[in-house]
C-alpha cells in the first residue's frame, strides 16, 4: 500500500511540478499557507508548554490534496518542513528530524485523500451522513494515527524524546492532528463549495448573522474566559447556524468555538480545568471533537433532507406532466372510441347474450370462469395472424386443465421482427388465468412502446406482475421465456422449460433456460439475473416450446410423458408442417394420458423456418 501511495505521489505530485508553472505556483502558495497554519499550531504548543491542542495544518493539507491534486501535498510537506526548521536551531539532526516529521504529516494526508477519493468519489464528504462517518474514520482516525506513528518514532529514534513517554507522545500527537482535521478540513471544504451561497445569505440576513456571531463569542468567552459552565448554550446557537447559514457558516462558528475553548483551557479557564494540564486539554479536545462531529452530522442530515425535498418536488412536477399527458391521451381515445362504435356494438351483443345465460344459470363463479376462458381464448394468436409471419410456419395449442388455465403463449410481430412468449403460472384456475392475462398485456404494451432490451423487457414485466401479485395477496409466480426472431436468428431470454431445436438434418438439441432468467413475480428486482443467447435458425429447422403439462402428463400407471418422448415425436414428424408436428404431439400425449385425469394445463408452440 505504501508503495502505491509513493508511486501516486511521484506521478501525480512531483511530475506535474516539472510540466506546469501553474502547478508550481499552486504548490508554493499552499506551502506558504501550510507554513502559517503550522506556525499557529506551534505557537499554541508554546502557550501550552507541552503540545499543540490542535494542528490546523493537517486539515489545510488534506483539503488541498482533495480539491487541488497530489502536487498540493508537495507544498504541504515543504510548509511543514520549513516550520520545523524555523522552530529549532539549524543542525543536521534537527534537519533530518524535521524532514521526517513533515513526511509523517504528508504521508497521513496523502493516504487519507487517496482513501477518501476511493470511498466517496468526486462528491463532497460533508453531504451524506454515511460519508461523514467515512470521513471521520479515514481522515480523523486512521490518517492522524499514521502521522503520529511516523513522528513519534522519528523523535524517539533521534533521542529528542525518551522512549518512556512514547505512548503519551503518540496519543497527544494523534489527538492534536485529529482535532485539526476535524475542525479545519470541514471549514475549507464547505467554503470551497458554498462561499457564494453564504454571501447571498449574509446579504439577506446580515443582522441575524451579526447577532448569532455575537452570541457565540459571548457564550464561549463566558464559558472559557469567565469560568461559568454554560457551554450547553452553544448547542442551540450552532443548530441555528446549521439551519439558517448552511455548512459554510456553521463550520466557521465551530472553528471560533474550538479556538476559544482550547485557548481558554490552556490559560486555565473553563469547565474542563483539572489538576493535570494534559487531562484538561484532553477534555477540551473531546468537547471540540463532539461539537464538530455533531454539527457535521446535522449539516449532512439537513442536506439530505433538502435533496429529498428537491427530488420530491421534481417527482411532483413529473407527475403533473404525466397527468397532463394522460389527459391528452384520454382526449385522443375519445376520438378513437367514436370511430369504433360498430365493433363495440358487436362485442356488446356478445357480452349481453353471455350475461343472459349467466343469469339464467345463477352461478356467479361459473360466470367468472366462463368470461375468463373466453378472454383467454380471445387473446390467443389467430391463425390468420400466424400466417402473416413470412419466414416462419407457426402452430400453437393450449388446453387448460380446468375451465381456465395459467399457461401463456403469444406470437406478436413488430417492425419485421417476431416476438414469441411462453410461460406457466403456478397452479391453474381463475387466479392463474388473471396473471396470465396481465403478462400478455404487459408484453404487448412493452412491444408497442418499442422496448427491445431483453433485460429491461423482463425486468419491467416482473415489476408489474410482482406489484399486482402483492396487491392481490397471492402466492403466485410464473416461468417465462421470450424469443425474438429476425433474419434467421432466434434470441432467447428468460427462465422456462427447455427449448427443443430439431435441425433439418435430424439433429436434436435441448436448450436449457435455467441461467437465462428467474421466475416472474417472485421478487421485485431480477435485473441481475437476466441473460440472452442467440441461435441461428436455418431453413427446415424446428423450434418447439411447451409447458410442463406435456412432459409431466401422467397415464393410469402414474408414468410421466417425459422430455425424451416429446423430442422423439417431434423428430419423427419434423419433415411435416408446424401444424402436423403440433397435431402429432398432442395426439401422442392424449394417447399417453388415456382416461387418466389431466392435472395441468397443456400448451405447445411449434415454429418451423420455411
Amino acid at each position: 500500500m505504501l508503495e502505491a501511495v509513493l508511486k501516486t505521489l511521484i506521478e501525480q505530485g512531483f511530475l506535474p511540478l516539472f510540466n506546469s508553472r501553474r502547478a508550481v505556483l499552486q504548490a508554493l502558495v499552499w506551502m506558504g499557507l501550510c507554513f502559517c497554519f503550522a506556525r499557529i499550531g506551534l505557537a499554541l504548543a508554546a502557550i501550552n508548554g507541552n503540545a499543540s491542542p490542535f494542528w490546523p495544518a493537517a486539515g489545510v493539507g488534506l483539503v488541498g490534496v482533495l480539491l487541488g491534486g497530489y502536487h498540493f501535498a508537495v507544498g504541504f510537506w515543504l510548509g511543514s518542513f520549513l516550520s520545523e526548521l524555523t522552530t529549532h536551531p539549524l543542525t543536521f539532526t534537527n534537519t533530518v528530524v524535521g524532514a521526517c516529521l513533515a513526511l509523517g504529516n504528508c504521508l497521513g494526508v496523502v493516504l487519507a485523500a487517496s482513501w477518501m477519493r476511493r470511498s466517496v468519489g468526486a462528491r463532497s464528504p460533508l453531504e451524506r451522513v454515511s460519508d461523514i462517518f467515512r470521513f471521520v474514520l479515514i481522515a480523523v482516525v486512521l490518517s492522524p494515527a499514521i502521522d503520529a506513528s511516523v513522528s513519534s518514532l522519528s523523535l524517539s529514534l533521534s533521542g529528542k524524546t525518551p522512549w518512556a513517554i512514547f505512548t503519551t507522545l503518540w496519543s497527544t500527537w494523534w489527538i492534536s492532528t485529529a482535532i485539526g482535521v476535524l475542525v479545519f478540513a470541514p471549514l475549507l471544504l464547505a467554503w470551497a463549495r458554498s462561499a457564494s451561497s453564504l454571501r447571498q445569505l449574509l446579504a439577506q440576513r446580515w443582522l441575524e448573522a451579526m447577532v448569532l456571531i455575537f452570541l457565540v463569542v459571548v457564550v464561549s468567552q463566558i464559558s472559557f474566559g469567565g469560568g461559568y459552565p454554560i457551554i450547553y448554550m452553544l448547542i442551540p446557537l450552532l443548530v441555528w447556524a446549521a439551519f439558517r447559514f448552511g455548512s459554510a457558516g456553521t463550520t466557521l462558528l465551530v472553528v471560533v468555538v474550538s479556538i476559544l475553548s482550547l485557548v481558554g483551557t490552556i490559560r486555565g479557564f473553563g469547565p474542563f480545568i483539572r489538576e493535570s494540564r494534559l487531562e484538561s486539554l484532553l477534555l477540551s479536545q473531546s468537547f471540540v471533537g463532539v461539537v464538530s462531529l455533531t454539527c457535521l452530522v446535522l449539516l449532512a442530515v439537513i442536506h439530505e433532507n433538502q435533496q429529498g425535498n428537491a427530488r420530491l418536488k421534481l417527482a411532483n412536477d413529473q407527475l403533473q406532466q404525466a397527468q397532463i399527458a394522460i389527459q391528452e391521451v384520454n382526449e385522443q381515445l375519445e376520438v378513437k372510441v367514436a370511430e369504433r362504435t360498430a365493433e363495440l356494438a358487436i362485442a356488446n351483443e356478445e357480452i349481453t347474450a353471455l350475461n343472459h345465460r349467466l343469469k339464467a344459470e345463477n352461478l356467479r363463479m361459473s360466470a367468472e370462469l366462463e368470461i375468463s376462458r373466453q378472454l383467454q381464448q380471445m387473446i390467443l394468436p389467430k391463425e390468420h395472424e400466424l400466417a402473416k409471419v413470412a419466414d416462419l410456419d407457426i402452430a400453437g395449442f393450449m388446453e387448460p386443465a380446468t375451465e381456465v388455465g395459467g399457461d401463456y403463449y403469444d406470437i406478436l410481430t413488430q417492425n419485421g421482427s417476431v416476438k414469441i412468449g411462453i410461460g406457466d403460472v403456478t397452479g391453474h384456475g381463475l387466479e392463474s388465468s388473471v396473471i396470465m392475462l396481465m403478462v400478455q398485456m404487459a408484453v404487448r404494451t412493452l412491444l408497442a412502446n418499442g422496448e427491445t432490451n431483453p433485460k429491461k423487457f423482463l425486468m419491467s414485466i416482473n415489476q408489474a406482475i410482482y406489484a399486482n401479485v402483492q396487491r392481490m395477496n397471492l402466492q403466485k409466480n410464473l416461468t417465462l421465456s421470450l424469443l425474438d426472431y429476425e433474419d434467421g436468428y432466434l434470441k432467447l431470454s428468460g427462465q422456462h422449460e427447455n427449448v427443443i431445436l430439431i435441425r433439418a438434418n435430424g439433429e436434436v438439441r435441448k436448450i436449457d433456460t435455467e441461467e437465462l432468467g428467474f421466475p416472474i413475480g417472485l421478487i421485485d428486482d431480477i435485473s441481475g439475473m437476466v441473460d440472452q443467447i442467440q441461435i441461428p435458425i436455418d431453413s427446415g429447422d424446428v423450434i418447439v416450446l411447451y409447458t410442463d403439462g406435456i412432459t409431466e402428463a401422467e397415464n393410469q400407471h402414474r408414468e410421466l410423458y417425459g422430455l425424451e418422448k416429446l423430442c422423439q415425436v417431434v423428430q419423427q414428424h419434423s419433415h411435416g408442417s408446424a401444424k402436423e408436428i403440433q397435431r402429432a404431439v398432442i395426439q401422442d400425449v392424449q394417447r399417453h394420458i388415456g382416461h387418466h385425469k389431466v392435472y395441468d394445463d397443456i400448451t405447445l408452440v411449434v415454429l418451423k423456418r420455411k
